[in-house]
């Protein structure tokens, strides 16, 4: 796998600008997604094989696209929040677990 793939590799920095960047693109890709959705799933339903011809077809399949590349920014934004989590509590425990009965 190549390194720069890694999000254990990248600097504290770059997690958060990736992070940042993967919310605004996740929030611009998916606006008003679901009533596009709806509406093209209404439009072929009413006129039927027409609505294909059309062009619903088309707009499904970009609608399904933009889908996808929300998903994918999702799971960046989530891999960059789950590896400065992990960063921050490795920092603030020692590296180490602890054990929540030693205490008791």
């Amino acid at each position: 796998m190549k390194r720069w793939l890694i999000l254990q590799n990248w600097h504290i920095a770059a997690l958060i600008a990736a992070m940042g960047l993967s919310a605004v693109f996740l929030a611009w890709t998916s606006f008003n997604l679901f009533s596009m959705a709806a509406a093209n799933v209404r439009f072929i339903r009413e006129y039927g094989a027409m609505a294909l011809a059309d062009g619903g077809f088309t707009q499904f399949i970009e609608i399904s696209f933009d889908a996808f590349v929300s998903l994918l920014a999702f799971l960046l934004f989530k891999g960059c929040e789950t590896e400065i989590v992990k960063r921050w509590r490795d920092m603030h425990d020692g590296g180490g677990k602890s054990d929540s009965t030693e205490h008791m």
